[in-house]
């Protein structure tokens, strides 16, 4: 009997082959999947540090004496419309900018804006911890 070479794959070979590329398939899927996640994330924090700053920006913009205080010495008031935190509502999700002035020494206002996540899973609650926090003094002029 003579033995026959063969010159194709055997069905074995083909079919790791085929496994060996679809886990390189997946492994790539994988990381796009992950990177996409990221920059979804990183947007979100841009936006949310865009908030922030700009509820900083404007309270910086009044005058010193119209930057609202209560008895306490301390306001969760949008400066401008005199109503508690703001709600912005993106395509991406929705941001709540809570602001807090506090005067800790004389002539000094300190600006702590806070912007929180909205959870957008239908359960409609508000994350705990900010997702972003910006802190700025602000003196008075004149000293």
């Amino acid at each position: 009997m003579n033995a026959r070479k063969s010159s194709g794959f055997t069905l074995l070979e083909a079919m790791i082959s085929i496994l060996v590329v679809g886990l390189l398939f997946l492994g790539a899927l994988m990381i796009f999947y992950q990177s996409v996640e990221i920059q979804l994330s990183s947007e979100d924090v841009a936006y949310a540090n865009n908030l922030a700053r700009t509820g900083v920006e404007e309270v910086k913009a009044l005058r010193w004496l119209n930057i609202p205080l209560d008895d306490t010495g301390t306001s969760y008031l949008d400066p401008y419309t005199q109503t508690k935190p703001n709600t912005y509502v993106t395509d991406d999700g929705e941001y709540r900018v809570v602001r807090t002035i506090t005067d800790p020494m004389p002539d000094v206002k300190r600006i702590t804006v806070n912007i929180y996540t909205i959870d957008s899973s239908g359960e409609g609650g508000v994350s705990s911890e900010p997702a972003v926090t910006m802190v700025t003094d602000l003196f008075k002029h004149g000293m």
